[in-house]
């Protein structure tokens, strides 16, 4: 019972009127889904070797929020988190879809798959998105729950969140990706996404919180924050630098966030910077 409330309590928020987490005396959390795999509590500051929550889990921590990972290389709690994950299946055939039914057959092609050899091993793609289209080009997306092993340019069952609004017929396609939080690495990918912070230095195949919200750091490259330039942009490294219009290393670059505050006189500080990438 005691466990249930305080499952109900990481999930809901603390709603007494100190707003505490009875366990840490710290300012109530929330995480979702509520319930760890194995029953393994891991905070946002640690890393390990044993999966204990579903990759993209989400926590949100006072001002800041994480959502969970894992590492594909060592990871430089420095920079930027990137998705180098290619999309792991591009325009393919489908068998189509039962209007009220969650599965879907998507003909996976010879280049598919993370090493582009047709290859994808079962659940590989949870946490990942689909997106069947449709006559007249509307879209239907959905989250992956599960998919069948394939190997090579065979079919592959892949299942989703919610079911299909409408029947779909087998002469349409499928696009499909995995969790964007799947193997995230550190380093210079020019053409990646940075999808959060970590929080601690983690190894190859080890999980861990990655910051997507709020209040934190990332080391600062290049020219920094001049008057009224508030704006952050990550760099292919997965550092920062200020956005400057007309730059063209920095004009196209994925947002950051803003600036907390400057350093004395002006300054640049640390910097501190709000981080927006997933509230």
């Amino acid at each position: 019972m005691r466990r249930n409330l305080l499952y109900a309590r990481r999930l809901f928020g603390d709603i007494g009127p100190l707003n505490t987490d009875p366990v840490r005396n710290l300012p109530g959390r929330i995480i979702a889904p509520a319930v760890s795999i194995d029953g393994v509590y891991q905070d946002y500051d640690e890393a390990s070797d044993d999966q204990h929550y579903a990759i993209g889990s989400r926590m949100v921590v006072d001002d800041r929020v994480y959502h969970y990972g894992s590492a594909g290389a060592t990871l430089n709690p420095g920079y930027g988190a990137k998705n180098v994950l290619p999309q792991h299946v591009a325009f393919a055939a489908i068998g189509g879809c039962t209007e009220g039914e969650y599965t879907v057959v998507v003909t996976v092609g010879a280049t598919d798959g993370v090493l582009g050899d047709g290859v994808i091993d079962e659940d590989e793609l949870v946490g990942g998105y689909i997106v069947i289209f449709t006559a007249g080009n509307n879209a239907i997306n959905r989250r992956i729950v599960g998919n069948t092993v394939v190997d090579g340019p065979n079919p592959m069952t892949v299942t989703v969140d919610r079911p299909w609004p409408l029947d779909v017929a087998d002469t349409e396609h499928a696009e499909c990706m995995a969790s964007p939080y799947l193997l995230v690495q550190t380093g210079n990918f020019p053409v990646a996404s940075v999808m959060g912070m970590p929080q601690q230095i983690a190894t190859v195949n080890q999980f861990i919180w990655l910051q997507t919200w709020g209040p934190t750091w990332v080391v600062p490259g290049g020219a920094w924050i001049g008057n009224d330039n508030r704006w952050a942009v990550f760099l292919g490294n997965g550092s920062i630098q200020e956005y400057t219009w007309g730059d063209g290393l920095v004009q196209q670059a994925q947002l950051a966030g803003f600036i907390l505050c400057n350093g004395q006189a002006g300054a640049a500080g640390a910097p501190f910077l709000q981080l927006m990438i997933a509230p």
